[in-house]
């Protein structure tokens, strides 16, 4: 039944089935069928170069947050706390504050603005041209 359930499929006279209901021969033959299940995945496991079935347990990839965004949430957290204990309003606000980093912005030379804006006149000479209102 674990053979049938790994590769996704099983039929419910399996499920129904005990084990001290099968005659030997039939014991025999699904331990030959389960023999032959077994090296063809390692043939297909060296094929592949990898095992031949995928090691997840189904659950999501574990998800992973930056520092700063740690860092945000405990300060909140310290603040919430110190609000909570009756702590005086200075004391939240000494509460170590995320640290803020500032993204450098990109700037855009006047050569490059200017024909930035001569490509969107031509474009919208064109719209204009042919009746349109909007892009």
């Amino acid at each position: 039944m674990t053979i049938c359930r790994r590769l996704g499929y099983y039929s419910s006279a399996m499920t129904n089935t005990n084990i001290h209901d099968l005659s030997l021969s039939q014991l025999r033959r699904a331990i030959e069928i389960k023999e032959k299940i077994e090296s063809l995945d390692q043939m297909l496991a060296s094929i592949v170069g990898g095992p031949a079935l995928p090691a997840s347990d189904g659950s999501p990839p574990k998800r992973t947050m930056s520092a700063r965004a740690k860092a945000k949430i405990r300060a909140g957290q310290k603040a919430r706390w110190a609000r909570i204990k009756g702590a005086s309003e200075e004391a939240a606000a000494a509460a170590p504050q995320a640290p803020e980093v500032r993204v450098k912005k990109r700037k855009v030379s006047a050569a490059v603005r200017a024909q930035l804006s001569e490509i969107a006149k031509k474009r919208w000479a064109k719209a204009r041209a042919s009746g349109r209102t909007a892009l």
